[in-house]
């Protein structure tokens, strides 16, 4: 096996590819890595990475199983979870999906989503709230992720 030891990777022209190992790297420069995807579908690497994540236990004492990009969260009342985030995201418009679930007795009837009614997302937090899904109530949940994309600052 070689090994190849280098700062800099340049292609013979502005319209030529790199490939690594068998992926094309499209175009590459400081601020962008354009990899072929499926196809002839170009795939944007920034754009196509979680920028954050986070596993918690939102029952008792709430606590982070573990993060990537957050700095904490803080308990707002039964179902409400405050994110911190801890390299900024270029501003309040990025996206969060999440999921949870609880086995406490047994039922999973319950909702995931982004509360916006006492504090809206900015480029550092947003706030989370579980729900049961029958009755409409808040309510903390064992097991809660949330996944964040979009531009960091």
């Amino acid at each position: 096996m070689s090994t190849l030891v280098t700062n800099t990777i340049t292609g013979l022209s502005t319209a030529a590819n790199i490939t690594l190992g068998s992926t094309p790297v499209v175009s590459a420069s400081a601020t962008s890595l354009t990899v072929r995807g499926e196809g002839s579908a170009q795939t944007s690497v920034q754009q196509g990475l979680a920028k954050a994540w986070l596993s918690m236990n939102g029952t008792g004492t709430i606590a982070v199983r573990d993060s990537f990009n957050m700095t904490g969260i803080t308990d707002q009342g039964v179902g409400l979870t405050t994110v911190t985030i801890a390299n900024n995201m270029g501003s309040a418009e990025y996206s969060v999906g999440g999921a949870s679930g609880t086995f406490i007795d047994n039922s999973d009837n319950v909702r995931f989503g982004l509360s916006t009614a006492a504090e809206a997302p900015t480029s550092t937090l947003f706030r989370t709230i579980t729900r049961e899904a029958n009755d409409d109530t808040n309510r903390d949940v064992t097991y809660s992720f949330a996944q964040v994309h979009g531009d960091l600052a």
